[in-house]
Parts: C-alpha cells; sequence; structure tokens
C-alpha cells in the first residue's frame, strides 16, 4: 500500500482484511477450510501516510475459528490496531 496520500479507510481495512485471511489460512489443517471473515474491529488512531505494513499474530484457535491481532504501521509507526476472527469448517467428503 503504497502512495503519496492516505489511502481510504475502506481499502486499507480491505487490505488488510485479505492479509489477514491469508495468515489465518496457513493454520488450517488439510481435512479443514477457511468459511469467511467471521469479525473484523479495525481502530485507527491517525490517517495512513505512504507505504503501510501490517503485523499479525495468532492469539486463539478452535475448531470452527481462528482469531489473529493486527497493528498497521507506517514509516511514522503504528496508526491502526484490531482483531479479526475468521470461520473454519471441515471439507466436505467428497
Amino acid at each position: 500500500m503504497s502512495g503519496k496520500t492516505a489511502p481510504s479507510s475502506f481499502a486499507l481495512t480491505t487490505a488488510v482484511d485479505i492479509l489477514l485471511v491469508r495468515a489465518a489460512a496457513t493454520t488450517v489443517t488439510l481435512q479443514e477450510e477457511m468459511n469467511g471473515t467471521a469479525e473484523l474491529n479495525v481502530t485507527y488512531t491517525r490517517p495512513a501516510v505512504g507505504t503501510a505494513m501490517v503485523e499479525e499474530h495468532e492469539v486463539g484457535r478452535a475448531s470452527s475459528m481462528r482469531v489473529m491481532e493486527f497493528s498497521v504501521s507506517d514509516a511514522d509507526g503504528a496508526f491502526a490496531f484490531g482483531r479479526s476472527t475468521y470461520a473454519v469448517r471441515m471439507r466436505s467428503a467428497q
């Protein structure tokens, strides 16, 4: 996410969700599959400027969900924080 102007909060939230889905997907087993974003909460403390980087880590896991916490930073430091929950389901037998 780069540019000279701040991206809209909608564009940034969408990008964060896509990145976190990919991170959460690395935690599912071969018998499971991702089943969508159940919840996404982002708190912005100021506008983003320039390139942004997302750092995340898994904070919870159950058979039907993964919970991730994250922060988003630019050259001036962190400007957004949040938590997301992703639904997971067992793959259907084929």
